[in-house]
């Protein structure tokens, strides 16, 4: 039996002795809040709303046909508002790398000489956009295979973006003497400390036990010096040594906050790299050592290989977690994991990876998520498939019988990355054949579902702040705890990566169906640790959020609840499973359940400047008996809102039956770091030093405005406390807030407070 529904249980027992009779009033109604609830996001619409074109103009396929067109890589490179892209060549003979500038109308002129950044060589196949100064702009990685004349391999060649259309190569000394011959190339934040990171697979064949190590293994990783163009190698450890190849991403797949790396292997067990300690520690872990980590149990096939060539993470199934997608190269068999962390397999519960999904003659090297059809939930394209894969609306995904992709001339496919291209709102992608073009298709999405796309900025002012999380959620829902696993109200999650696959990289701006939401909240953790957020932002354009929260934490103590014997506040409402799992106030905002047995009541937080300005932020949160007030978690003491860190900001608490309060002076507020600000041990803490001494030094909210109009009168007693007197439940009327309406509420609560006005404006 869950604990809620125990309290719930509890509750009619007392009932059923004839304390008091029960009826529903207004918003007090009893909610079972361990009862499922659908996660959010509507069916999929008629896929023949869905088609796509190949739009491949003149330039693109002249620049990149029968060149061995390998990675795509999109980012907005000169800041005009259109995603421009970079496609790298390999080629056996001395040719340079194609950038093409983003003209509009699915337009491009390729620019690689006019931007410095042609990269001259016998070929390249990874290559990454990045912000590797923190300046706001994108800077290129350009992890260079074969030198030229083909007899060495080719150092990581890194450009300056100088803008507005001049890139400048940087020389590290570390990275410039290493010849590797480097496949996959990606940058992340290894650490947390805010700047990206390098890492680099060195080579086609990763092997395993029973195969040998390709000759230019090991692999490349490069730590950001602070505050400069300078790296250190790292040459030790896992990071470097682990069995893999081709292509590389980063993902914090265990959600523990620092981000990990999954590279493909060819010749071998599928491997992972953890970073185990959030400092860039880094552990291989293969399916050996985590039961069924990678074991496939759609197909039977347990060989060698199914991470083949990179892989693919996002959370198909909005549970808040992040699935996994690759393709196994030898035999073209595609798998699709889904991540156990937040609903851990009853057979096998220690696994985070098991296949429910799989397809054979899956052509192609890897696959990339996005919401073709806008309605909240992630499809897949696969980069020599001629189908999308569409969301069904609970996270399984089949190949569309109606509509196609026009693949027919895509021969040897390679990599795929998705991006809005013609900025209309869905999302248009390019797939590389080897022996063909890089093909640049059109998404002609006909549809009346809302989309959102988010640009971010970290706290260190990095373009893209890869490693971050995004999560959108129903207005109102979003910005204190973001909301994992069971049932979800969020729409979706994204995940700022800088490569995908099999040397992918989609458009930095993160792009999110909405389905029929016309506003939503968004909700940002930053790989660092700080967090942003954007409430009721209206569905349909592109927003970049370049601002972190603060940090507000609280004592405050309700008089009617307050038990002067042990210095708290009872928690008999919340012992009957009466609190409510949705606010009752007007953000209406909702949890899961209410976290734990010692959680109060719900308040609402407000921040202002000063006391006669308008509100800056406000928002409903948890009172635990203790006089904190609580993230959705009931155990985060403090939560985050939407204020500017390092000014001052007076703290206003409001309660439905407790007259409001607020902060003597302005508090100063931070985004990294909060000091609790204490209510309850002075009252010239409280604005105009109005509090109700509730035990000797100890202050309290007056309880007692029932009709919550800012004072104490008749009005509370004989409108709102009169009839409802003899009920139990969530009631306004019951001042003492112990589930039910008495005369204890009318003689120990509204007599002695009668007359009393709250002097916050």
């Amino acid at each position: 039996m869950s604990r809620q529904l125990q309290k719930i249980v509890c509750a009619m027992l007392f009932i059923m002795a004839g304390f008091w009779l029960f009826t529903v009033h207004g918003r007090a109604e009893l909610q079972n809040s361990s009862a499922p609830r659908k996660t959010e996001g509507v069916s999929p619409p008629s896929l023949s709303a869905l088609s796509f074109v190949d739009s491949t103009c003149a330039e693109v396929k002249s620049e990149t046909y029968t060149l061995w067109p390998h990675g795509v890589c999109f980012a907005d490179v000169n800041g005009d508002g259109r995603t421009d892209m970079y496609i790298t060549i390999y080629h056996n003979q001395n040719c340079h790398e194609r950038f093409f500038i983003n003209d509009g109308d699915f337009q491009f002129t390729k620019m690689s000489y006019t931007y410095h950044i042609e990269d001259v060589d016998y070929g390249t196949h990874g290559a990454c956009w990045a912000d590797l100064d923190n300046d706001g702009d994108y800077d290129l990685i350009n992890g260079g295979t074969i030198a030229s004349g083909g007899s060495t391999g080719e150092p990581i060649q890194l450009y300056r973006n100088d803008g507005p259309s001049y890139f400048t190569e940087m020389i590290d000394s570390d990275i410039s003497g290493t010849l590797k011959k480097t496949r996959g190339v990606i940058a992340l934040d290894k650490d947390g400390d805010g700047d990206l990171d390098i890492y680099g697979v060195a080579g086609y064949r990763g092997g395993d036990i029973d195969v040998p190590y390709a000759t230019s293994h090991p692999d490349e990783f490069y730590q950001k010096d602070a505050g400069s163009w300078s790296y250190s190698s790292i040459t030790g450890g896992q990071l470097v040594t682990a069995k893999v190849a081709q292509g590389a991403t980063s993902s914090d797949y265990d959600n523990d906050g620092d981000m990990d790396l999954f590279a493909g292997n060819r010749n071998g067990k599928p491997y992972v790299l953890q970073n185990s300690d959030g400092n860039g520690t880094y552990t291989a872990i293969d399916d050996s050592s985590i039961t069924g980590f990678f074991v496939s149990t759609v197909s039977g096939d347990t060989s060698s290989g199914v991470m083949g060539e990179g892989a693919t993470l996002a959370d198909i199934d909005n549970d808040g977690d992040f699935d996994l997608f690759c393709i196994e190269v030898n035999g073209n068999d595609s798998h699709l994991f889904t991540n156990n962390l937040y609903n851990p397999d009853p057979i096998q519960p220690g696994t985070y990876f098991k296949e429910f999904q799989g397809w054979s003659e899956v052509d192609g090297y890897c696959g990339a998520f996005g919401d073709l059809d806008n309605d909240g939930w992630l499809d897949l394209v696969v980069s020599g498939y001629s189908a999308p894969f569409m969301n069904n609306g609970s996270g399984s995904l089949s190949p569309s019988s109606t509509v196609s992709i026009p693949n027919a001339d895509v021969d040897d496919p390679r990599s795929v990355a998705l991006a809005d291209l013609d900025n209309d709102g869905d999302l248009d992608f390019v797939m590389t054949g080897k022996l063909s073009w890089a093909h640049v298709i059109k998404n002609q999405l006909s549809t009346s579902y809302h989309f959102l796309k988010v640009k971010l900025v970290s706290p260190q002012g990095q373009a893209g702040a890869f490693g971050a999380k995004v999560y959108v959620s129903p207005e109102n829902q979003g910005g204190i705890y973001p909301k994992r696993g069971g049932n979800l109200t969020q729409i979706g999650l994204r995940e700022a990566c800088g490569a995908i696959g099999y040397l992918g990289q989609n458009d930095p701006v993160l792009h999110f169906g909405l389905g029929t939401h016309t506003a939503v909240d968004v909700t940002v953790e930053f790989v660092c640790g700080r967090r942003a957020t954007s409430r009721n932002v209206s569905a349909d354009q592109t927003i970049t959020i370049n601002t972190t929260d603060v940090r507000v934490a609280l004592k405050v103590f309700l008089e009617g609840p307050y038990d002067a014997t042990g210095d708290s506040m009872k928690t008999t409402m919340n012992g009957y499973g009466f609190l409510p799992i949705t606010s009752p106030y007007p953000d209406n905002r909702e949890v899961e359940e209410i976290p734990s047995d010692d959680i109060v009541d719900w308040v609402y937080v407000k921040l202002r400047q000063s006391p006669g300005l308008a509100y800056v932020d406000s928002i409903s949160a948890l009172l635990r008996n203790d006089g904190m007030v609580v993230a959705d978690d009931g155990v985060t003491e403090y939560i985050f809102m939407n204020a500017t860190s390092g000014s001052s900001y007076y703290i206003e608490v409001d309660h439905r039956n407790h007259l409001k309060t607020m902060s003597s002076t302005a508090h100063p507020m931070s985004d990294i770091s909060s000091t609790v600000y204490n209510f309850t041990n002075n009252i010239t803490n409280n604005y105009n030093n109005y509090a109700k001494t509730v035990d000797t030094g100890v202050y309290g909210m007056y309880a007692g405005d029932a009709n919550n109009d800012g004072a104490v009168t008749a009005i509370d007693k004989n409108l709102v406390w009169r009839p409802d007197n003899g009920n139990i439940g969530y009631l306004d009327a019951d001042m003492n807030i112990d589930g039910a309406v008495t005369a204890v509420d009318k003689n120990l609560v509204w007599r002695p407070n009668n007359g009393q006005s709250s002097p916050v404006p």
